[in-house]
């Protein structure tokens, strides 16, 4: 029976101990599989992988790439959100998000720093996103977005509400840049591609978007408004037919803007606004309850566009708050429909194309460099303009060119022509960089100066300062091989090692020297060669990489060993000689050593195996130009020996032994101090910290269960 207890006492103390230990410490360190066809996981992150994309996007932290590795199916409509709040790349692997989740009461599939504060940059590729809700949201930025690009995904908002296929939200005062390449994005008849509430700086390239319009950009509100955006549009497809009855509540447009301050440029896209009903559709609609109708809205159509549909519908009824400059694409004859009472301006350029636009009175027309040759004003007659550009002005209206009265009552004014390439000083915008050639702004033969601007010449040399260009960043000279020493296991030869703060101090110390020979300011620190080679890369444009390089395996000549023997006492010894050199090197010539430092710069040096002896004291002495030194060494306890020295040449490592030092014997014992080194401790070789705590964690189980036993023991007894 005692026996049985006692087994039973012993089982209870095993148990009470493998509570203390964490769980974490009988998982697997991996949680990889094979990827195969039995892998069933929905998303990994490197060698990780996770059961579902929401498991993945919750451990991700910023920098990772999540992959996806199946559809991922939202389990329950309207409930769970996915949401990326660091910084992250989603690469959908071609797969699909279905369905939506909850953020507020938006149906939203996916979100983009919703509920964080912290700048982030999110990719999403090769992704796409299928929202059937009337309403959905299939993207939905909350703020805080420093950059959001799209790249290869297709994007799908298919309910017939005014759904928002990519919501840039949230409110957010300065510009979100936002890249969208080979993109498809689609709205339903009565939604839009893309809504902003706050500025975006957006880059699209390729692609399409479909929908009720094409970008949204909307006003001033709870949020930022569009103010401020500026939209690069190329090689894009934009189908944005208006489907709706009702004229005037229901007009609309591909580009519906209710802010001001807006730049949109459009290059080699087609751009499809036609009416499919009574409601009508423009290319740019002003909507005429904008809260801000103060500064401009300007557009650009360039390249080989081609636009379907009205271009525009100036809602805020004031003038001169839409720039419009057109300098080539094709354009329907409905474009101008609108404008059939009001003189139209026809350019002609020299291919033959030719552009209408409308209302001359209130549109600023731009004409870009020599690409257009020919303005007409139809049912007018001819007027000549300098520079080779003519007009045909029909009921006396003025007309302005580049903002410029070129016509007033009939009587011809001076246009300028910014075409002139003079690199006069005058004209200089920007000096030379070693980055890019000096910028000047185009000229007119009148002598005045426009804000386009040319490059010209060669780019200007480096500007160094403390070894660094202050302009593009370029480094005079780096460390790319630094020695190290492993003190948790014996070398068999001597070896030397640099910490990363004289690392540091090595690199302040050549970029100096860099510094003064571009400057041409004499240095002892390198030979005359050695800078002359030097000079040359850096003017090359290649960063001196910074070798230190020691040698352990040097024949000694009987001089230098003179040298040392002669400062040594009576009871020192040499036991060991190295090299230690600073070499400088451009790609894979070397040009040279550094000889001298204008500072000293600490290195550790391990002991060979076969010279480690109790109590015996080590020292260095260097030979440099004919004169041996002894310097003041220090010893460490992780068994290195530590000198600092601002000259490169041979060292030896030497020792003395105590006279109480046993023949045999092999343990050495460190301090601070070299003279005393039985004071200190032997190097640790290992750590036995985790060993230690389990011990103590079993301990402290037994003591609990023997302090059980004893009481249990005492209560029985005491009856």
């Amino acid at each position: 029976m005692k026996t049985k207890k006692k087994f039973l006492h012993i089982l209870l103390a095993i148990c009470i101990a493998f509570t203390f230990i964490p769980i974490t410490a009988f998982a697997s360190s991996s949680t990889s599989c094979d990827g195969g066809v039995n892998c069933n996981h929905g998303a990994k992150i490197g060698n990780t992988h996770y059961d579902t994309l929401e498991e993945a996007i919750s451990a991700a932290v910023s920098g990772d790439t999540i992959v996806m590795l199946k559809d991922y199916d939202y389990p329950t409509l309207g409930t769970d959100l996915l949401n990326i709040t660091v910084s992250c790349t989603l690469d959908g692997a071609g797969h699909a998000i279905n369905g939506y989740g909850k953020r507020g009461s938006n149906n939203t599939s996916l979100a983009i720093n919703n509920g964080s504060a912290t700048d982030i940059d999110v990719t999403l590729k090769d992704l796409t996103i299928n929202n059937s809700s009337d309403l959905g949201r299939p993207i939905e930025t909350r703020g805080h977005i420093n950059s959001f690009a799209l790249d290869r995904c297709k994007i799908n908002a298919t309910g017939n509400g005014n759904n928002q296929a990519i919501t840039i939200g949230g409110s957010q005062s300065t510009a979100a840049k936002l890249t969208v390449t080979d993109t498809s994005i689609a709205a339903g008849p009565a939604g839009y591609p893309m809504l902003t509430f706050n500025p975006i700086d957006l880059t699209m390239n390729g692609g399409n978007l479909s929908g009720y319009c094409g970008i949204y950009f909307k006003g001033e509100s709870s949020s930022a408004g569009s103010r401020g955006s500026v939209a690069n549009i190329c090689r894009t497809t934009y189908y944005c037919p208006n489907v709706h009855s009702a004229e005037g509540s229901n007009d609309f447009g591909i580009f519906a803007i209710e802010d001001d301050g807006i730049t949109i440029n459009l290059t080699d896209c087609n751009l499809n606004g036609q009416e499919q009903n009574t409601a009508k559709q423009v290319i740019f609609q002003l909507n005429s309850y904008a809260k801000r109708q103060e500064q401009l809205v300007k557009a650009a159509i360039s390249g080989n566009s081609v636009v379907t549909g009205t271009i525009l519908d100036n809602g805020w009824n004031r003038e001169n708050l839409f720039d419009l400059e057109i300098s080539k694409g094709q354009f329907s004859e409905q474009s101008v429909s609108q404008y059939t009472q009001n003189p139209l301006i026809q350019f002609n350029d020299p291919l033959g194309n030719n552009y209408f636009i409308g209302n001359a009175a209130e549109i600023n027309v731009f004409v870009s460099e020599n690409s257009i040759k020919d303005i007409t004003v139809l049912k007018g007659n001819e007027i000549t303009v300098p520079k080779g550009i003519h007009v045909k002005n029909a009921a006396g209206n003025d007309i302005t060119v580049n903002g410029e009265q070129v016509i007033k009552n009939n009587q011809t004014a001076h246009i300028h022509d910014f075409v002139l390439k003079n690199t006069n000083a005058k004209y200089l915008a920007q000096e030379a960089t070693c980055t890019q050639p000096a910028e000047y702004y185009y000229s007119c033969d009148c002598g005045a100066a426009g804000t386009k601007t040319f490059t010209s010449g060669n780019v200007a040399s480096h500007t160094f300062e403390n070894g660094k260009c202050t302009v593009c960043g370029t480094l005079t000279a780096e460390v790319e091989d630094i020695p190290s020493i492993d003190t948790s296991k014996p070398y068999e030869s001597i070896q030397v090692g640099v910490d990363k703060t004289n690392t540091e101090k090595l690199e302040q110390e050549v970029a100096s020297v860099a510094d003064a020979i571009i400057n041409d300011i004499p240095t002892a620190a390198v030979s005359k060669k050695t800078a002359e080679k030097v000079k040359k890369a850096i003017e090359n444009g290649t960063v001196v990489h910074i070798e230190v390089n020691f040698d352990n395996t040097i024949s000694v000549t009987e001089n230098i060993k003179d040298l040392t023997n002669n400062i040594l006492k009576k009871d020192e010894t040499i036991g060991t000689y190295f090299d230690l050199s600073i070499l400088l090197k451009a790609n894979d010539e070397e040009l040279g050593t550094l000889t001298k430092l204008s500072k000293s710069m600490t290195f550790h040096v391990s002991i060979p195996a076969d010279l480690i002896k109790e109590g015996r004291n080590y020292f260095i002495v260097r030979v440099h130009d004919e004169v041996a030194e002894r310097l003041n060494t220090v010893w460490n306890n992780d068994g290195t020996l530590s000198f600092e020295t601002d000259r490169f040449s041979t060292y030896a490592l030497a020792y003395s032994d105590s006279k109480d030092v046993q023949p045999g014997d092999s343990n050495v014992q460190g301090g601070q101090d070299n003279t005393d080194p039985s004071k200190g401790s032997s190097p640790q070789t290992g750590d036995n910290s985790n060993i230690t705590l389990w011990i103590a964690a079993i301990l402290a189980a037994c003591a609990v269960l023997i302090g059980t036993a004893v009481f249990i023991w005492k209560k029985k007894h005491s009856r």
